[in-house]
């Protein structure tokens, strides 16, 4: 590409060395979408992981940045390439900034492989963030409620509502979670807040909804259309240490 600056008559046209390179470039483009598609499959399998995770988030980069570094390639080859034909040096000084810019993005998707090497896959880390902290499981009637909570600490927490309904045709009404959190002991205020949804019948809420350590009543409802609500108060202890692990 220097070469074709300084001297364009003493060097390999470009116009020629694009679409060969870009010949080479093709099947591993098509190497990396497959064994993306298969590492997806493998490690993740479920789309609300992309955002859960370090790895899903790193994933979703990368595909962004790999995006881009293939528009790049086709600018080079469907638009440079029939320009640089014309014999014009522009399109040439356009090329070289445009392969420098796909040196830096090159660099961008290696670190972000590297990123996601150092990291659990997303299935594994998933798995042992539903062992970390508490889970309590109530069944009303025809319908289970487990309440999981991490990391079960004071201050900040991830709460997740997983709902078993065996009433005919209660998945499909329209569905909201509501959660009530009470302090016991004290006499402070409740706070209430609604569970959104995530995956299946699961709901989640994050916040600092657990101020204090201590002994707190966690209280659960379901209300579904066209359905009587269920409620449950769940009994919980929040800790000031480290959590713990769940073993069943």
């Amino acid at each position: 590409m220097l070469a074709a600056r300084r001297a364009p008559e003493r060097a390999l046209p470009l116009s020629l060395l694009i679409p060969r390179f870009t010949r080479v470039a093709l099947p591993s483009v098509v190497a990396l979408t497959l064994t993306g598609v298969y590492q997806y499959y493998l490690h993740i399998q479920q789309l609300d992981l992309l955002a859960a995770t370090t790895y899903g988030r790193a994933l979703v980069v990368k595909v962004v940045v790999f995006a881009v570094l293939v528009a790049l390639g086709a600018l080079n080859m469907l638009i440079l390439t029939r320009r640089l034909r014309g014999g014009s040096q522009t399109p040439a000084r356009a090329f070289g900034r445009t392969v420098r810019v796909e040196l830096l993005v090159g660099a961008l998707v290696l670190l972000l492989a590297a990123v996601m090497t150092g990291v659990a896959p997303s299935l594994a880390a998933w798995e042992a963030h539903e062992q970390q902290g508490i889970a309590q499981t109530a069944t009303q009637g025809d319908v289970d409620l487990t309440l999981r909570i991490a990391p079960a600490q004071i201050g900040d927490n991830e709460f997740a509502v997983d709902v078993t309904d065996r009433r005919p045709g209660a998945d499909a009404a329209q569905t909201k979670v509501l959660m009530h959190f009470d302090m016991q002991g004290m006499e402070m205020e409740g706070v209430q807040t609604e569970a959104k949804a995530s995956t299946g019948q699961r709901y989640l809420a994050r916040g600092n909804f657990t101020t204090m350590g201590g002994r707190w009543h966690i209280g659960v409802t379901l209300r579904r259309a066209g359905f009587d609500d269920v409620q449950h108060t769940f009994e919980v202890d929040i800790l000031r240490g480290a959590p713990f692990v769940i073993t069943e």
